[in-house]
């Protein structure tokens, strides 16, 4: 399998995860039901896990701190069948799977940050700073190529809305 093989079978499994993302949308909104609020929440939640899995998987996998490295691996048995990489994969089996999940919840993310209190903002802003981060030491291609064009379609759709509204979002 070469690269361009599995780049194109991470896009259309990205594609698949965004259309069952819309069509739970639409659902949700067809039945005006309250449950749609909670939604950001929950991807909240799991992205939470991520990041504290992610904590100790940078802490013991890559800076080899000791008790870090025994708990992700004593946790890491039960997720992932090969022992770390030094390519961070968080709760995913492999890198570029974490690119596909940390693609989907970025746009989650940058809407909580609208958010009306200030500490939700902030605490959203820094896990995004972390989200960052986690891309990053992935070292996975394909992750980069998403999320610069999820960066763009994202940049483009902001400046659309403020030049029609008029205001920032």
């Amino acid at each position: 399998v070469n690269g361009f093989e599995r780049f194109a079978s991470r896009f259309f499994l990205f594609c698949f995860f965004l259309i069952i993302y819309v069509c739970i949308y639409d659902i949700f909104m067809r039945n005006k039901a309250r449950i749609i609020a909670a939604l950001p929440m929950c991807i909240f939640v799991s992205f939470i896990i991520a990041v504290i899995y992610s904590f100790f998987e940078i802490g013991g996998g890559f800076l080899q701190i000791g008790w870090m490295r025994d708990a992700m691996f004593m946790v890491d048995q039960f997720i992932h069948p090969q022992p770390f990489v030094f390519r961070l994969r968080s709760i995913c089996l492999e890198p570029s799977m974490f690119g596909i999940y940390a693609s989907l919840v970025l746009p989650w993310l940058l809407y909580l940050v609208k958010h009306p209190k200030s500490y939700v903002k902030f605490t959203c802003l820094f896990l995004i700073f972390c989200l960052f981060v986690m891309v990053m030491l992935t070292l996975s291609r394909q992750t980069y190529v998403i999320f610069f064009f999820e960066f763009m379609i994202l940049a483009y759709i902001y400046r659309s809305l403020f030049y029609k509204y008029k205001c920032y979002l």
